[in-house]
């Protein structure tokens, strides 16, 4: 990429436009490349840059821009970031970038992101923000860049009742939030100074899911309740939260890992000529970043499985800091819709999994054929299957076919002798975020038109005489082979979900999706007797649907996510023996 544009060709071949990411070794930049490097972005190669020590030593040293509102009232701890990877064709060291730059042999990129940023200290290091957002611009102009995206946060407002636009008035409460005010007037000047130069962006991020003091502080609980069970909680993790003069708790607008990669991912190729509406010309974009709404932060942490004590609210505590992002809506409608506390908390699970991947794991994963950049990413989240996968799933769906075919029977003309009609249960799930299939069951339940949901201890009273023995030894799932030859799962891969899930998880499902679904799987194996003794004891149908959301579907997300980062055909197959045999390490025969 040495002195070439990254969209000229190259030994025949056209280029990616390629996107430079500053600060990848900060809690916001370590998110954003876990996330494309499990799921690369569409129509762009992602470069991220860091300091070489934060290469060598893995630190999060550089801070991570907009990691908080700053509205929470809680000092900002000296969290560091999961170590980087191993340097590949994806992270430079900005040492490295520097020098190329002051040797006039720059690489050429399209867009330039700054995530990097300081977000506690005195007002000398909060300070360091303009400087670098400044050097953002520097390098950008340096290397060709036609827009700059910088990092600012929500800070830059008071906190109000009502939903905060892009143009209300910027009061900062404290000194994080004047210190990215100022960053973003020098930025305004910068524009204004060179209005040739690239387009500033100015992005005003919500707190960051995993990256704020509520997260800081549900993990420092989560550890003291590891390590005493005498406690006053009785061993259960607990945080204490304000509750206001209407008995509420603290809300705030968020931006969780999934849904920050792909704002950027988005509005990178987005025409943000839109955005510009009602400012003065020249000056740089701003756009609210965030889910829409105000999110409870007790139901993010009782979502993370984390009690909540309360204290009264002391003067001056904000209750509500939410962003208006009709703006981002523009661009990003699913991005902008309302997320649940569950949402928020199963976005953070499935980032830490992600973060537990080994190097080369997480780089395989996003290995794969060059995109077509015209192509609208949310129509496609599910990358085609494997050739080798699919030819594995046919032959062993026509040899079982014949093997098991004489059981089939048997257990259809029981279920017909003992239960009755109808024999088969289709029932409705997705194979991607919006193509619905119908998987086939031998029918273990009597019918019940209001029926939805998952199954728990509220429906065990309609379990069939038969459906009890087909469900223990998973034999109701015969009939998906079927399904199997038809392509709508594999052997192996993520459970299927209800639609009802996906829309109420967007963004978790659209990394859960990408792989094909299955009969069985690392989630299935590893997590599913202890879904059914979550499930059991619910007495109703809402009961059900709590733990559901806030217990199993973030722990299954988790271990779906690190399914699909190690695949391989030979774990697929360790992966079927251990769903026969029950007794095989599910790490496979050579996990490290």
């Amino acid at each position: 990429m040495r002195g070439q544009h990254a969209t000229q060709r190259d030994g025949g071949k056209a280029r990616a436009p390629a996107v430079l990411v500053l600060g990848a070794s900060g809690k916001m930049g370590a998110m954003v490349m876990r996330a494309w490097r499990a799921a690369p972005p569409r129509g762009f190669h992602a470069v991220f840059a860091a300091r070489a020590a934060a290469l060598a030593a893995g630190a999060g040293h550089e801070g991570a821009g907009g990691d908080g509102a700053g509205h929470d009232g809680a000092a900002r701890d000296g969290h560091r970031s999961a170590p980087l990877s191993a340097p590949a064709t994806d992270v430079i060291s900005l040492e490295y970038l520097e020098a190329q730059i002051a040797a006039a042999d720059a690489p050429r990129f399209d867009a330039v992101i700054a995530l990097w940023g300081v977000t506690s200290g005195s007002a000398e290091a909060l300070a360091a923000n303009t400087d670098l957002a400044l050097r953002a611009v520097e390098i950008a102009r340096a290397v060709g860049a036609r827009r700059v995206f910088h990092a600012s946060s929500s800070a830059v407002y008071a906190p109000a009742p009502q939903l905060l636009p892009e143009t209300a008035p910027c009061t900062p409460l404290g000194a994080y939030g004047a210190a990215k005010l100022a960053m973003e007037a020098a930025i305004g000047q910068a524009a204004q100074a060179d209005p040739d130069g690239p387009q500033q962006v100015i992005l005003r991020f919500a707190n960051l899911a995993g990256g704020d003091s509520l997260f800081a502080a549900m993990e420092r609980a989560k550890a003291a309740a590891c390590t005493s069970s005498t406690s006053s909680t009785g061993g259960a993790a607990q945080i204490t939260l304000d509750r206001f003069a209407d008995g509420q708790g603290p809300r705030r607008s968020y931006i969780a890992p999934h849904d920050l990669a792909r704002a950027l991912e988005v509005l990178i190729a987005a025409p943000l000529e839109g955005a510009q509406a009602g400012m003065q010309a020249g000056a740089p974009m701003v756009m609210n970043c965030a889910a829409g709404g105000a999110i409870s932060m007790e139901d993010v942490a009782r979502a993370a499985g984390v009690d909540v004590a309360w204290r009264p609210a002391p003067e001056g505590a904000a209750q509500c800091v939410a962003l208006d992002v009709r703006r981002l809506a523009q661009y990003a409608p699913d991005l902008a819709a309302a997320r649940s506390g569950a949402d928020i908390a199963a976005q953070v699970e499935a980032d830490r999994a992600l973060a537990t991947l080994p190097p080369l794991a997480a780089a395989r994963s996003a290995a794969g054929p060059d995109r077509d950049p015209d192509r609208d990413p949310r129509r496609d989240l599910a990358p085609p299957m494997p050739a080798s996968k699919r030819a594995m799933d046919l032959f062993w769906a026509l040899v079982l076919a014949v093997l098991l075919g004489p059981l089939i029977l048997a257990v259809a003309l029981a279920v017909l002798l003992l239960d009755g009609r109808p024999v088969l249960y289709i029932a409705p799930r997705m194979r991607t975020m919006d193509h619905e299939f119908g998987l086939w069951k031998f029918r273990t339940m009597r019918a019940d038109p209001a029926d939805s949901g998952v199954s728990g201890g509220d429906k065990s009273h309609r379990i069939t005489r038969s459906g009890a023995f087909l469900r223990r030894y998973r034999l109701d799932e015969l009939p998906q082979l079927w399904n199997i030859a038809r392509g709508d799962i594999s052997f192996v891969g993520p459970r299927p979900p209800l639609r009802r899930y996906v829309e109420q998880f967007p963004a978790l499902y659209a990394q859960v999706l990408r792989a094909r679904p299955g009969v069985t799987g690392l989630a299935t194996l590893a997590f599913h007797a202890r879904e059914e003794a979550l499930l059991a004891p619910c007495k109703t149908a809402q009961e059900t649907e709590e733990v559901y959301t806030r217990r199993c579907i973030p722990a299954k997300a988790r271990l779906d996510l690190i399914y699909q980062a190690r695949r391989s055909n030979c774990w697929d197959h360790w992966l079927i023996l251990a769903t026969v045999l029950r007794r095989l390490p599910l790490r496979g025969p050579r996990a490290r």
